[in-house]
């Protein structure tokens, strides 16, 4: 069979996959897609990791779309509303049509006297589907979603109790009055010991590290005063402009405040101001824009062009 050919190849039915759907199909309508995505659902990482109380670790304001933002309660949101969030995004912007599901790409080849690639994918029937695209972009994550790192302990044979991974995490797996242990403390530890708890006997987490915690309210206050006042691009722009001048400011005594000290002799409250005058900028010209009726109260309207070779197959 010929290869199907189209502008775009998208791999991944994700966050990320299908943000770039949207944004494609409202810059360049004209341009035809596909989106490959190796599992039956939309929603990535949120429709494939099932363990307790997996949630976001960063606000949804900033996580979430800027042509579509994030109007829930919680900043900080549960998993299966950060997928249904992005299976209504998909729905209403009528991206979730040029998906491909069980499509699992296998290989990517560039052509450079045609200027193309030729992405070859593993359908669930055991067949392959050939197509060839002028531009590829890869949003299917940084690790494998068929199965998740699991290192190898010494004695670990010897272990009588249950070992899982959080993501393979088995629907009938029953922690009640046992005793844990979470080897790790990222996001997903931080997420997993407090749900442990509620039922087990005793939760210990082993790490490496130590880490720091704080913990906030997961609701956004000021977010939701604005979001009651002002049209959701404007509210949007504003929290994200806030949270982004909390984590800058946050994060001076990193590396790369250092580099900026060096280079030009800035001070912490220094380099606050310039991103607070930047973000006052920004601001100022959207409240203008917004004040002369260039931005609409209503969230932007998605197109509803539908590209003629981009049709679901499942």
């Amino acid at each position: 069979m010929a290869p199907q050919h189209v502008d775009v190849v998208i791999v991944g039915a994700g966050l990320s996959g299908i943000g770039a759907a949207c944004l494609l199909q409202q810059h360049s309508p004209r341009k035809t897609f596909a989106i490959l995505e190796a599992r039956e659902a939309i929603g990535g990482t949120w429709d494939l990791f099932t363990y307790p109380g997996v949630r976001s670790d960063s606000d949804m304001f900033t996580l979430g779309y800027s042509f579509r933002p994030w109007t829930a309660s919680r900043a900080i949101a549960d998993g299966p509303v950060i997928r249904d969030y992005i299976r209504d995004t998909a729905r209403e912007y009528g991206v979730d049509a040029s998906i491909r599901f069980g499509h699992r790409v296998v290989s990517a080849d560039w052509d450079g006297d045609t200027a193309r690639w030729t992405v070859t994918a593993s359908t669930g029937d055991g067949s392959t589907a050939t197509f060839t695209c002028s531009w590829l972009s890869v949003c299917s994550g940084y690790y494998r979603y068929d199965a998740g790192y699991q290192p190898v302990f010494p004695g670990q044979d010897r272990f009588a109790g249950t070992l899982v991974h959080p993501q393979q995490w088995p629907e009938d797996l029953d922690w009640a009055g046992k005793r844990v242990i979470v080897i790790g403390s990222g996001a997903t530890a931080v997420t997993l010991v407090p749900n442990l708890a509620e039922r087990a006997a005793h939760v210990t987490m082993l790490q490496r590290t130590p880490s720091y915690i704080l913990s906030l309210p997961r609701t956004d206050k000021l977010a939701q005063r604005l979001q009651r006042t002002l049209s959701p691009r404007l509210a949007y722009v504003l929290v994200a402009s806030v949270i982004g001048l909390g984590l800058f400011a946050s994060a001076t005594p990193s590396p790369l405040y250092q580099t900026y000290r060096e280079l030009w002799g800035f001070s912490p409250v220094v380099l606050t101001l310039i991103y607070a005058t930047y973000a006052f900028g920004v601001l100022t010209a959207l409240l203008l824009a917004s004040a002369s009726g260039t931005h609409s109260s209503a969230p932007c309207a998605p197109s509803r062009r539908r590209s003629p070779t981009s049709t679901a197959r499942r």
